[in-house]
């Protein structure tokens, strides 16, 4: 019973190591590259900026949160 319990805690933990991972990995792309953008890009992208504004308002603006 002991070894069973030992078992699915390692596995438990395991699983959230690579979630914990995973996240971080993503957050960290993420930033990377927003600063490469910000750096490179600058203001010149701002105005296609509404192409994802736009969609995502009349996406998400029935939603219920």
């Amino acid at each position: 019973m002991i070894l069973i319990q030992m078992r699915n805690h390692l596995r438990h933990a395991s699983f959230l190591n690579g979630w914990m991972f995973t996240s971080f990995l993503g957050a960290l792309i993420a930033t990377l590259g927003l600063v490469y953008i910000q750096d490179n890009l600058g203001w010149c992208i701002y105005p296609y900026s509404w192409i994802i504004i736009v969609p995502s308002y009349i996406l998400y603006r029935d939603t219920n949160i």
